[in-house]
């Protein structure tokens, strides 16, 4: 693997947590709007699950790092999902 790739994941992986997030809290009835602590810290939850999921994904399933970024991303997406159904 090479460098810039690893790390052009990890940034992209954060973009997506940080997007995810804002989402999340825009999709609730709030006057004030989602507070920016609380999307950060959303944010960071969802980025430090999916960065597990990203490197302990199962060594049996040999996909190059598009795929299995593709799919890291869709386990945000589904985490997020999960979590406004918790929270609302």
């Amino acid at each position: 693997m090479k460098l810039g790739t690893y790390k052009s994941a990890l940034l992209l992986l954060g973009i997506t947590s940080i997007a995810l997030s804002r989402a999340l809290f825009s999709f609730f009835d709030d006057a004030e709007g989602p507070n920016l602590l609380v999307v950060l810290c959303m944010s960071a939850f969802v980025y430090f699950v999916s960065l597990s999921a990203y490197f302990y994904y199962p060594l049996k399933l040999r996909f190059n790092e598009s795929a299995k970024l593709v799919s890291v991303i869709i386990f945000q997406i589904l985490v997020v999902l999960a979590l406004y159904f918790v929270l609302t």
